[in-house]
């Protein structure tokens, strides 16, 4: 059974729209354009027969008086226009098809039962779902920009997997060179720290054999490479050669 269109000579092609089979208000109020097929098979010959006036199928030429189908169109309506009528159109259109293939199915084979039509409802396929024609365009340029928005998205997805991964390497990389020069420093400043202690227990045992030698230390540093002598106030100069080769006189 076709359902929102029927078929021309050859079973394939769509030669005539039904409007008002097919237009149905979805759960956001708006409109959308369903055409299915119904496949069925009698079950229940006397049922079909004598319980329902009209169970058969309106889509083959049935002469006047035999059953035009109208029973099983009404149950399918019904259970299309309940389903779509309780989604939103983006649904319809486009993520549920099958969902609501399932629950139409589901219902058709209840009220089928309940009406004692003598049917089995084998299966209920969406052959097209669409918005009416007038709004065609620019609900096809919603999906369009709908697909745009969902491919920007995957792109920066993917750009931040590339690149966080790498951020928070680097960051990483930056982060133990920072703790390398702050373990360094702190090294530093303790060995200086340890030096000036062990100078200051040498100054408090004898300050002023500390203080020449820090000097002549000091002088070492700033001088190198130069003969020192030091004079003392007897003007004795004995030279006293030094580890660096200079000569001392005291």
């Amino acid at each position: 059974m076709e359902i929102g269109f029927r078929s021309g000579q050859d079973g394939f092609t769509v030669a005539q729209s039904v409007p008002v089979e097919s237009l149905m208000i979805t759960g956001d109020e708006n409109i959308v354009d369903v055409q299915a097929v119904v496949q069925y098979r009698i079950v229940d010959l006397k049922s079909f027969l004598f319980e329902v006036g009209d169970p058969g199928d309106p889509d083959r030429n049935i002469p006047p008086g035999r059953p035009d189908g109208k029973t099983l169109r009404d149950i399918t309506e019904t259970a299309v226009r309940q389903v779509v009528g309780s989604r939103k159109i983006d649904d319809v259109l486009t993520t549920e098809k099958e969902q609501v293939q399932t629950e139409v199915l589901v219902k058709m084979q209840q009220l089928a039962a309940e009406y004692q039509t003598g049917l089995q409802i084998q299966q209920m396929l969406l052959q097209n779902v669409n918005p009416p024609q007038e709004v065609q365009a620019a609900f096809e340029d919603v999906v369009k920009a709908r697909e745009d928005r969902d491919r920007m998205v995957n792109q920066a997805e993917a750009y931040q997997a590339d690149v966080l991964p790498r951020a928070i390497g680097e960051a990483a990389q930056i982060t133990e060179a920072a703790e390398g020069f702050k373990r360094g420093r702190v090294a530093k400043a303790q060995g200086e720290a340890d030096g000036f202690t062990a100078i200051l227990a040498g100054y408090q045992k004898s300050p002023e054999v500390t203080r020449k030698r820090l000097y002549l230390e000091a002088m070492e540093q700033i001088l190198p490479g130069v003969k020192k002598f030091i004079l003392s106030d007897s003007g004795v100069l004995p030279f006293l050669p030094l580890d660096n080769g200079s000569s001392v006189g005291q």
